[in-house]
């Protein structure tokens, strides 16, 4: 997928993750907006934090791609490590050792709680939507590497049409889901009424 559908799925994979999470329960004390509800103003902060937290996290496996939003900002020596687009970087073993190191530096930094659960929890979220959304191309994603066997689910080719139905699909199922869209809609419908 190119790097701007990870950035939206992660987008919505983050605020589907704090939305479980409760997130808008731990901000609803924090955040107020004059004359908005708590739960609609908690509901907006959750956005704002968690999308692009994990929205950063979805291009993180394409750090092994040069032309990449992030790997273009690596050194060259970098990519040599990397050998190839779509290898190590793609694989629940590199998502565990993001997990280990975010779990390590907020620990370091005396992050705890509910704040160190919910930033590890986007990361990963993040970082899982690429794997997840990269499996579903025609070149699909070396889930367990160093094996070389590859989960492939080739329902369309990177930058087709197809690519951009699916994102635009999986982006309002997400919102719709953790905003209770249909239920905003019934409200409205009532007012208008």
């Amino acid at each position: 997928m190119l790097g701007r559908s990870h950035a939206t799925i992660g987008a919505a994979t983050g605020i589907v993750t704090a939305h479980l999470l409760g997130t808008e329960a731990f901000l609803a004390p924090a955040v107020r907006l004059h004359g908005a509800p708590g739960g609609v103003a908690a509901g907006i902060a959750m956005a704002l934090l968690a999308a692009p937290i994990a929205a950063i996290a979805a291009l993180l496996p394409d750090l092994d791609e040069p032309g990449s939003t992030l790997g273009g900002l690596l050194p060259r020596w970098w990519h040599h490590l990397t050998r190839g687009h779509r290898r190590s970087t793609h694989s629940l073993p590199a998502v565990a050792l993001v997990w280990l190191a975010m779990h390590a530096g907020l620990q370091a930094l005396g992050v705890t709680g509910f704040a160190a659960l919910l930033l590890t929890a986007l990361v990963v979220a993040g970082m899982v939507s690429h794997l997840a959304a990269d499996a579903i191309t025609d070149h699909g994603v070396p889930l367990f590497w160093p094996a070389r066997w590859r989960l492939c689910v080739p329902l369309f080719s990177t930058g087709s049409w197809m690519e951009h139905a699916v994102v635009a699909l999986a982006a309002i199922g997400a919102l719709w889901w953790a905003y209770d869209l249909g239920g905003l809609v019934t409200l409205a419908r009532g007012v208008i009424a």
